[in-house]
């Protein structure tokens, strides 16, 4: 008696099994109804070639280029003007250390750290301290997106809103 090819067994049993795979799937017509939002995605044209414009024309001038609008405020916030939009912090805080010395009347000093506590740039303000400035007192001071002006005792905090984490210190300002 002969042996069957081990080869040739497997290679039948993968026909039988992908046969029914393949009837199973409804064959592509071109006149096949599709899904609704498969047919809205067929029919659209591309961002850039909706936007695209023709060349102006021999003799004729280009338009002229509109500057690019500011984002329409959110409804109850108050807009916010294009140059203070993602503000970073700067490198160098001497300016903003005067601004605050000058303003130390109306801020006034926070709840001093107790002995043994310190404040580190880098490290989590300590829990329960630097209390957070009132607009009032914040009025003509920088902001900076996604950081918070806090104060402890006579320092001044800027802490990141994200993680909590001191970013810089301005001592002894109020």
């Amino acid at each position: 008696m002969k042996k069957a090819n081990p080869y040739a067994a497997l290679f039948g049993l993968f026909l039988v099994g992908a046969s029914s795979l393949l009837q199973a799937a409804p064959p592509e017509h071109p006149h096949q109804q599709r899904p609704a939002h498969q047919q809205q995605q067929a029919h659209r044209k591309p961002v850039a070639a909706a936007h695209r414009k023709d060349p102006p024309k021999v003799g004729e001038r280009p338009q002229a280029v509109r500057p690019a609008q500011p984002a329409p405020a959110r409804p109850g916030h108050a807009p916010v003007p294009l140059q203070a939009r993602h503000h970073a912090p700067p490198r160098d805080f001497t300016p903003v250390h005067r601004a605050f010395h000058e303003r130390r009347a109306q801020i006034g000093a926070g709840r001093p750290l107790p002995h043994g506590l310190r404040i580190e740039r880098g490290r989590p303000l300590p829990h329960g301290y630097g209390k957070r400035l009132t607009a009032h007192q914040l009025r003509g001071l920088p902001h900076y997106h996604g950081y918070e002006w806090r104060r402890v005792g006579n320092d001044v905090v800027l802490v990141t809103l994200a993680s909590g984490l001191v970013y810089a210190i301005l001592a002894n300002v109020l």
